[in-house]
């Protein structure tokens, strides 16, 4: 047998070019994506609400001489947000960092694993608190006669949204410009026969969000594919998405407008209202490294504050049970 053997001359080690986690992609998450950030100085305060109904009357009369124009008034309100405060931190202890491989780098990985974790959180906050009824002055129910499901073939989902969209525009003046997909339902709309025949002489002839969203005339198309775990620590994993089955409102989907850049005299759907000192430049969470010397380890702790809010009830349709 010939010598040095194989095995001898190569001792197993950690690579140090490749390794295996399970980071999502960021568009995958999609809350800050609907609501545009808002970046508030305070933790908490009002914002002003101007009444609908008023802004949208015809109060114009006409004016004979020597008479007084006709007189209008508005309705003034006022709202409020508060951030709520979002934490979670990861200890590194000495020996870990010691003698970690060089494939391994700790505060990356923590820093990594802890924003995976709060856009999951928010993620999920949006589906519990924007995609159900309740919320919206506009719903749509697939299991009941408000519309056909997108599962038969022939329904025109071009035609639908439309119609919906006629909705948010008459009762505010704004065509919609955004619309959440759950994952199911983007699946759907991909393969259905009214769609494909639109768009069969494009280039790629497959419906992409991007695709979609000028079929529909919309600035956006959004597919909610963030993913999380549900089963608890130790149990074998269960997964779900985030938005469309974690709910309790499944094959969901929301039509709406909102203001890509928030202004005053302007309505949107929603906001994140997002605490400027406890967020970095994007309003995202802010990282902080301490050492904890009782456990002799790094603490590595992420935290944001913020509010996700509806502030117009009229500007979304919410859409359930699609498929």
């Amino acid at each position: 047998m010939p010598n040095p053997l194989v095995s001898s001359v190569h001792v197993d080690a950690a690579l140090t070019g490749m390794s295996v986690a399970y980071i999502q992609d960021q568009l995958n998450f999609v809350a800050r994506r609907v609501f545009p950030v808002v970046n508030v100085q305070h933790r908490s305060d009002k914002y002003f609400v101007y009444n609908q109904e008023d802004f949208l009357r015809d109060s114009v009369q006409l004016r004979a001489a020597g008479t007084e124009s006709a007189a209008a008034d508005y309705r003034l309100s006022t709202a409020t947000y508060t951030a709520e405060r979002y934490a979670l931190h990861k200890d590194i202890a000495d020996e870990i960092r010691f003698n970690a491989d060089e494939a391994i780098d700790p505060e990356r990985d923590a820093t990594e694993f802890l924003m995976q974790k709060m856009l999951i959180h928010e993620d999920r906050k949006f589906a519990q608190d924007f995609m159900k009824t309740g919320v919206w002055d506009n719903n749509k129910n697939g299991s009941t006669a408000d519309f056909t499901q997108f599962t038969v073939s022939s329904t025109d989902i071009v035609s639908t949204m439309d119609g919906w969209g006629d909705i948010i525009h008459r009762g505010t003046g704004k065509r919609p410009n955004t619309l959440v997909l759950s994952r199911d339902v983007y699946s759907v709309f991909k393969n259905n026969a009214t769609i494909l025949e639109s768009i069969k002489y494009t280039q790629r002839g497959i419906a992409t969000p991007e695709l979609l969203a000028e079929l529909f005339n919309l600035d956006q198309v959004i597919v909610c594919d963030s993913v999380y775990n549900k089963a608890a620590e130790g149990a074998a994993g269960s997964y779900d998405f985030a938005i469309g089955e974690d709910s309790g409102y499944p094959n969901s989907g929301l039509l709406c407008y909102v203001n890509p850049n928030p202004s005053i005299l302007a309505p949107s759907a929603g906001y994140s209202f997002v605490w400027t000192p406890y967020a970095d430049a994007a309003g995202g969470a802010v990282m902080k490294s301490f050492y904890m010397d009782q456990i002799a380890s790094d603490r590595i702790e992420a935290e944001m504050y913020w509010d996700q809010k509806a502030v117009s009830s009229a500007c979304a349709l919410f859409f359930y049970n699609a498929i």
